[in-house]
């Protein structure tokens, strides 16, 4: 059996459990949502209710990426499987659908890592201040587009930090939409749509980057830097209980970025590393560790985050 069948078996194994891991943090999130209903009932306040629906919305949309990672992970893998052992014998058409399949599904898998972490730390803003609300990227994205400030994660006062982070979900959109565009066109021919492929799939992998590093900026900002100056401004105050929370998250860091220099390496290697790093075709030892190992291992630290907010005293008591 080839290396990378045994590896797209193994990844398939890991999926199931960690969709069973996400399914019980579903029902968490169930309990939690009939008990923000139950104290809406009982208080009337509606300021208070306002700011626990927007808790909960915030929850829900961590679990939107984080279910389509373990979908497009099981379809990676399934995709794996069929393609070395049809390769040989299927049409070429159909071969050359598993690999478009193949790298446009690998290439979410960062783009949904870094949606989690994004709407954790929008999760976490909601808990800190009532008056915070976000809807998470869409939100970003009008932002970007009409300019408005309804909603911030900082002070009014650090606005280029603001607009910083309201344009990561932003960035993360185009290079989703940039990497499918690629992944699509893998099949043409050697030529002009084959190097556009190419220019796609390294335009999308370097907004994959910026986003990261956005995203882990801001962490590394709320955590340490944030924590020493809100004296002396109106920013946003982080509890002791959250800011290990979002230590938790920044743990996803090294993980982040092996995945990501991946990600570049297998994006330019065509004329550097030889092939050494392409998917399917190069070494299953660098795809393996860097790629699988990597994403899997980040993916397992944000449920255990996602766990740990679940869990947390705020929201088992409203």
């Amino acid at each position: 059996m080839n290396p990378y069948e045994i590896a797209a078996i193994v990844q398939l194994i890991i999926c199931v459990f960690l969709e069973a891991w996400l399914v019980f943090l579903m029902t968490k999130y169930s309990s939690f949502k009939r008990a923000i209903r139950f104290e809406s009932q009982i208080n009337h306040e509606s300021g208070n209710e306002h700011h626990l629906k927007r808790v909960t919305s915030s929850l829900l949309m961590t679990f939107v990426p984080l279910t389509l990672l373990i979908l497009v992970r099981i379809g990676a893998g399934a995709a794996v499987i069929a393609f070395y052992r049809l390769k040989n014998t299927a049409s070429e058409k159909t071969i050359s659908n598993l690999v478009i399949a193949i790298t446009v599904m690998e290439n979410f898998g960062i783009a949904f890592l870094e949606s989690t972490i994004f709407q954790l730390i929008i999760c976490i803003a909601s808990l800190e201040d009532p008056s915070f609300e976000s809807k998470g990227i869409i939100a970003r994205v009008i932002y970007f587009f009409k300019r408005s400030t309804d909603d911030q994660l900082l002070n009014k006062n650090t606005s280029l930090l603001t607009t910083v982070f309201s344009y990561t979900g932003t960035v993360m959109m185009v290079g989703i939409i940039l990497s499918a565009a690629g992944g699509s066109m893998l099949s043409s021919p050697e030529g002009t749509e084959s190097s556009t492929a190419r220019s796609l799939l390294r335009a999308g992998s370097v907004l994959f980057l910026v986003a990261f590093i956005s995203i882990f900026g801001q962490l590394i900002y709320l955590i340490f830097i944030d924590d020493s100056s809100r004296l002396h401004d109106q920013r946003l105050s982080i509890n002791k209980s959250d800011q290990a929370l979002l230590k938790v998250c920044l743990a996803a860091a090294p993980f982040f970025i092996v995945r990501i220099v991946y990600s570049l390496l297998s994006s330019f290697q065509s004329s550097i590393f030889d092939n050494k790093f392409i998917i399917l075709l190069g070494d299953w030892r660098y795809f393996v560790g860097m790629q699988l190992c990597m994403e899997l291992s980040a993916a397992i630290v944000l449920l255990y985050a996602l766990s740990v907010l679940l869990t947390s005293q705020r929201l088992a008591q409203p």
